[in-house]
């Protein structure tokens, strides 16, 4: 349950449902990561005795994250892909977001303002970091000398680097909310496609974004 204020009868709170899976392989020569979420949805529930049936947010999408390095040759690539978006937005999902960004605000303003009381005791005279000190001379050991300048046992030149990101529909629906009932009024189609390669060394990119809006 996330973004819930349990001292409010009448307060939303946003469920998240995902099952999450990490894959991560080594072998001479080849590393692999894979990450996905499976399933991730986000209902939207009001808190209180009036009880009503949760509202989908977020409709049921999968994300993953490839990484993987075979050889010098194939280089290193990175994929991003996600399924078919389906966002539905009203007006108590927007204050909900809103509310709980203010509240995580607040605290982190908060936690700033008490750590200067935390350290009012401190004794500077422990740690005079601005007095001058004579410098001590520091002999490197054989051992730290030859890791410093032997050659290096791989490749001079960096491997290829590539990322591409894929989203092929993103839907966004904004709703009026009447009662138990959501009505659609605005809906917002796109689509994402972005290649990178090479940014440890040249980047360059390319990508495509389009973007539709529809009055229902």
């Amino acid at each position: 349950m996330l973004f819930a204020d349990l001292s409010e009868h009448n307060g939303h709170a946003l469920l998240l449902r995902t099952e999450f899976l990490i894959d991560y392989s080594r072998h001479p020569g080849r590393d692999s990561l894979i990450c996905s979420l499976a399933g991730l949805q986000i209902f939207s529930k009001l808190q209180g005795r009036n009880k009503q049936p949760p509202h989908l947010v977020l409709h049921p999408c999968d994300i993953e994250f490839v990484k993987s390095f075979k050889s010098v040759e194939d280089g290193l690539k990175v994929t991003a892909t996600v399924s078919t978006i389906d966002v539905h937005l009203s007006a108590s999902t927007v204050h909900t977001v809103s509310d709980v960004i203010e509240d995580i605000r607040n605290l982190l303003q908060a936690e700033e303002t008490e750590t200067p009381t935390k350290l009012g005791n401190y004794n500077a005279d422990l740690d005079d970091l601005w007095s001058p000190k004579k410098i001590q001379p520091y002999i490197l050991s054989d051992t730290c000398e030859s890791l410093l300048y032997s050659q290096p046992a791989y490749p001079e030149g960096r491997p290829k680097e590539a990322l591409t990101v894929a989203v092929p529909k993103i839907c966004v629906v904004f709703e009026l909310e009447d009662g138990n009932h959501r009505i659609p009024v605005l809906l917002f189609k796109s689509s994402i496609e972005a290649n990178v390669n090479d940014w440890s060394k040249q980047m360059y990119m390319k990508g495509r974004i389009s973007v539709k809006r529809l009055y229902v």
